[in-house]
């Protein structure tokens, strides 16, 4: 029996190890790249900045690998655009507020690239699917069916369909980082809503076909993640933390008021 456990543990481990070699790029130097384009859209350069100009460091090793890598850093900057390093960031599902980035301007000048290479609004999908990976439903690993109940209102708990304080993990509630990047995705996916020429046509035809496909298909697969984006955003507005409460409401204002240019200005 010990030699069969024993054979168990190390096929699990073999099989572990190949899972996590294959979520890596193949070489060294796409790895560096993808890294080095993450750790950019992390804003990583403010404390390489703070620990190479404040701290005085006794070991040189240290030293000159800080600022080797600050030196990788910059060429990489200054070799990608805006939305290159907003496109990185939103790959990685960690979302900090940037005076670059999330902002009115960047949207006005980039929101095409909000369609995405293949014309189905892939970087906007990635931002809903940040918000419902945080949601009661997104947390229990329920399917595409189970994530279209959301349609008829029973993602809520309460007597009165309204989410309670149990409809949101303790942790996460708790985590700022992660309150965070849920405040941002709400606004990234607003200011798509105000900049993209007609872009409440694009959620709300996403939204009827994805009612559609619910209620008369039993493929689990729905055609686009955006048809559940104001649903989504709507459960976001009973979330415990005040500033992710605040940037849902901002969104669905958007979302729902036909001239957005009523809304006032925003972060």
């Amino acid at each position: 029996a010990t030699t069969t456990e024993a054979t168990t543990d190390t096929s699990s481990a073999k099989s572990n190890n190949k899972n996590k070699n294959q979520a890596y790029p193949s070489s060294s130097l796409e790895a560096t790249t993808v890294f080095v384009r993450e750790m950019i859209a992390c804003d990583i350069s403010k404390a390489l900045d703070h620990l190479r100009q404040l701290r005085q460091w006794n070991d040189p090793d240290l030293q000159n690998d800080l600022d080797v890598l600050n030196e990788t850093i910059q060429c990489q900057t200054r070799h990608l655009t805006q939305w290159k390093v907003y496109q990185a960031e939103v790959d990685t599902g960690v979302l900090r507020w940037s005076s670059l980035l999330h902002t009115s301007e960047f949207f006005r000048r980039n929101v095409q690239y909000m369609e995405g290479p293949k014309g189905d609004f892939e970087p906007v999908q990635k931002l809903v699917q940040i918000l419902y990976r945080h949601c009661r439903h997104g947390r229990s690993g329920s399917n595409s069916r189970d994530f279209g109940m959301m349609m008829n209102g029973s993602f809520s708990n309460d007597k009165n369909n309204n989410i309670n304080s149990s409809s949101w993990d303790e942790e996460d509630v708790h985590d700022d980082e992660l309150c965070e990047t849920l405040a941002v995705a709400l606004y990234d996916i607003g200011e798509f809503v105000r900049h993209y020429p007609n872009g409440r046509a694009v959620i709300a035809a996403a939204t009827r076909l994805y009612k559609t496909h619910y209620y008369y298909s039993q493929s689990s697969s729905p055609p686009s993640v955006l048809g559940c984006t104001k649903d989504i955003v709507m459960q976001y507005m009973q979330h415990p933390r005040e500033e992710v409460q605040e940037q849902a409401l901002s969104c669905a204002s958007k979302l729902l008021v036909q001239n957005w240019k009523a809304v006032g200005n925003e972060k």
